[in-house]
C-alpha cells in the first residue's frame, strides 16, 4: 500500500528548453490537419481553430477575463468573434457578456493548437514514461508549449537527452518546456483519519461526506465520497479507485460510514485498457453499489458552512454542515467546459471545502511500473490526506445551491490533481444518473401574450413563472397595473411596456417586462 503515504511537496520548477546542440530550430510551420490529435477535453479549442486557424487556445487570466492565443493577427477578430459566440451561449462561466469588450483579449502565440497538439501526441507514444524520469505530458495554453514533467532526481540529465528524442521525431525543439514533479504523486488517502463533521452517520448518503474503506490487508482506510449516482440502475456511490486494495482492478471492498455500518461495495474498476505496450485508464474512479442500508442521495453534495481563503494558501474550509443550505444540487455535468483559470471547488474529508483556480488542463500521467492516466485535471486548492474521492465542482447559483459536477479528487504533488467527469463514466462504462431530480432553481419570469395589438381592443396577458418556490404572488404593472393574478387584461392606446413583478412562498422576488406596440390603423398585427 505505499501508494498511501504523504510524501514532502518538491517545488515546481518551470524551465524555458533551448535548441539542441548543433541541432537547426525548426521554424513555426504551415497550418495542419489536427483532427486525430483533438481529445473531447479540447473540443473548443479545435471549434477555435476552425474559425482562427493559427489559434493556440484560451484560458482565464487572474481577473476573470479570457486570454485567447492567436499565432497570426489576421485571425484576430475571427478569434474575438468566435469567443463572443461562446460567451453569449454561455459555455464560458463568469464572463460578463456586456462588458465582454474588456473581458477578451488576443495575446500573441508563436505555435499554434494543431501543431501542438500534434507534437503533444508524438511525445505521448514516445517519451512519456518510456525515457527515464518523464512521468507527466502537458499541451499548455498558458505558456503555448508541450511541458513534460520530470522527477527530481533525473531532472538535470534528461532534459537534454528528451530535447534530442523529440527533435528526432520532429518536433521544435523551442516549444518543449520542462518542469520538475514527484514520482508518484501523493495519493490522498489516509489510514484512520480522526473523525470530523462529515464523518458521520447520515441519510441520505451524499457527496463530500467522510468513508472508510477496508482494504484486503484489513485495514482501514480513509477517503471521500465523490458522488452518488445510479449507474445501469443500480444505486452506488463513486470514489477514487486508490482508495481500493488494488488500482485499477475489480474489488469487492466495502465501504462503511462510521464502522460497523457498511454502506456500499466495491463492484466496478475495470483494467486498464491497452495503448501501445502501456495500460491506460482516464480516471482515478470506481463504482460501489449500494448495501441498501442507506439511501444514495442522487445529486446531492453535502453544504458547509464557508469556503476556506482560496488558493494554495487558504487553509481549511468549514466542516459544519450549513443548516439552512445543507446540499448543493447537481444540476448539470462539467464536460469540455473547463479551462485554466476557472475556480472549482472541492469538499473534503480532511481539508472541508476548499476552492481555487485550474492550473492545468489535460495531463497526461505516467505511474510506474506500466501505466498511463490520460488527462487528468489540476487546480490550486487546498487538499490533504482523506479527500481523495471527495467531489470537485462549479458553482453556478450560491442562493440556490446549484452546481456542475467536474469531477472527483484524486492527489497532490505542487497542484491537486481530479479527475474529469466525462474520463469517469467513460472508464466505468454503463447509463449514469448523477443529477438531482427536482433541484431548486433561482426564480424567473416572463410575460406571455401579444406583442402588438388594436388600439383600444381588450388582450390577456400571462404570468410564466419558473424556479423558486411555489406558489407565486404577482403584481402588473404599467398600463395594466394593479392586477395581483396569474393573469390581466387590460387595452392599449399607444406603445407601451407592461410590467410584472412575481413573488415565491420564501420571499425571493423578479421583475420583467413586455413591450407591446399598438399597431396603425386599428390593424391586429403590424
Amino acid at each position: 500500500m505505499n501508494r498511501k503515504y504523504v510524501v514532502t511537496l518538491l517545488l515546481l520548477l518551470m524551465l524555458p528548453l533551448a535548441a539542441p546542440p548543433r541541432a537547426e530550430a525548426v521554424k513555426p510551420g504551415p497550418l495542419v490537419d489536427f483532427s486525430a490529435h483533438v481529445r473531447p477535453e479540447e473540443q473548443p479549442f479545435a471549434d477555435l481553430a476552425l474559425k482562427a486557424p493559427s489559434s493556440a487556445g484560451f484560458y482565464y487570466d487572474s481577473t476573470g477575463g479570457v486570454v485567447v492565443l492567436v499565432r497570426d493577427a489576421a485571425h484576430d477578430a475571427a478569434a474575438l468573434a468566435h469567443m463572443h459566440n461562446l460567451a453569449t451561449s454561455h459555455h464560458l462561466r463568469g464572463l460578463d457578456i456586456e462588458k465582454r469588450t474588456g473581458n477578451v483579449r488576443v495575446a500573441r502565440a508563436q505555435y499554434t493548437f494543431s501543431q501542438l497538439a500534434a507534437w503533444r501526441d508524438i511525445a505521448f507514444d514516445h517519451v512519456l514514461g518510456q525515457m527515464d524520469g518523464v512521468v507527466s505530458l502537458d499541451l499548455d495554453e498558458v505558456s503555448n508549449r508541450v511541458t513534460l514533467g520530470i522527477t527530481a532526481d533525473q531532472f538535470a540529465s534528461m532534459q537534454g537527452k528528451v530535447r534530442e528524442k523529440l527533435h528526432s521525431l520532429g518536433v521544435d525543439p523551442a516549444a518543449v518546456a520542462f518542469k520538475q514533479v514527484k514520482q508518484p504523486p501523493t495519493y490522498d488517502t489516509v489510514f484512520n483519519p480522526p473523525n470530523t463533521i462529515n464523518d458521520q452517520t447520515s441519510d441520505p448518503i451524499a457527496g463530500g461526506l467522510a468513508m472508510h474503506i477496508q482494504n484486503n490487508d484489513g485495514g482501514l482506510y480513509g477517503c471521500t465520497i465523490g458522488f452518488a449516482a445510479q449507474r445501469d440502475g443500480v444505486a452506488g456511490l463513486v470514489t477514487a479507485s486508490h482508495c481500493t486494495s488494488n488500482l485499477f482492478n475489480p474489488d469487492t471492498d466495502p465501504v462503511f460510514q462510521l464502522y460497523p455500518r457498511q454502506i456500499a461495495t466495491a463492484s466496478v474498476d475495470p483494467d486498464a485498457y491497452t495503448c501501445g505496450i502501456y495500460r491506460c485508464r482516464g480516471a482515478d474512479a470506481a463504482f460501489f453499489s449500494s448495501t441498501n442500508v442507506a439511501p444514495m442521495g442522487v445529486g446531492l453534495i453535502a453544504r458547509t458552512t464557508a469556503p476556506n481563503g482560496g488558493g494554495p494558501g487558504g487553509g481549511i474550509g468549514s466542516f459544519t454542515i450549513d443548516q439552512n443550505h445543507p446540499y448543493w444540487y447537481i444540476t448539470g455535468e462539467e464536460q469540455e467546459n473547463l479551462y485554466v483559470g476557472q475556480r472549482v471547488d472541492k469538499l473534503g474529508a480532511t481539508t472541508g471545502w476548499t476552492y481555487g483556480s485550474i492550473t492545468d488542463t489535460c495531463v497526461d500521467r505516467y505511474y510506474w511500473p506500466n501505466t498511463k492516466m490520460r488527462c487528468a485535471y489540476e487546480a490550486n486548492y487546498v487538499s490533504d490526506s482523506g479527500d481523495s474521492g471527495g467531489p470537485v465542482f462549479v458553482i453556478t447559483d450560491w442562493d440556490y445551491s446549484n452546481v456542475t459536477l467536474a469531477g472527483i479528487h484524486s492527489a497532490h504533488d505542487d497542484h491537486a490533481i481530479f479527475a474529469k467527469l466525462a474520463r469517469i463514466k467513460s472508464d466505468l462504462g454503463g447509463i449514469w444518473v448523477v443529477r438531482y431530480p427536482n433541484p431548486p432553481l433561482r426564480l424567473s419570469a416572463s410575460i406571455s401574450g401579444p406583442t402588438s395589438v388594436a388600439a383600444g381592443q381588450t388582450y390577456t396577458w400571462s404570468a410564466a413563472p419558473y424556479g423558486g418556490t411555489p406558489p407565486y404572488t404577482y403584481q402588473w404593472g404599467g398600463p395594466v397595473s394593479g392586477g395581483t393574478s396569474y393573469s390581466t387584461t387590460g387595452a392599449l392606446y399607444s406603445d407601451d411596456v407592461i410590467g410584472l413583478t412575481v413573488w415565491d412562498a420564501t420571499g425571493a422576488s423578479v421583475y420583467t417586462t413586455l413591450y407591446v406596440t399598438v399597431c396603425p390603423d386599428n390593424q391586429v398585427t403590424c
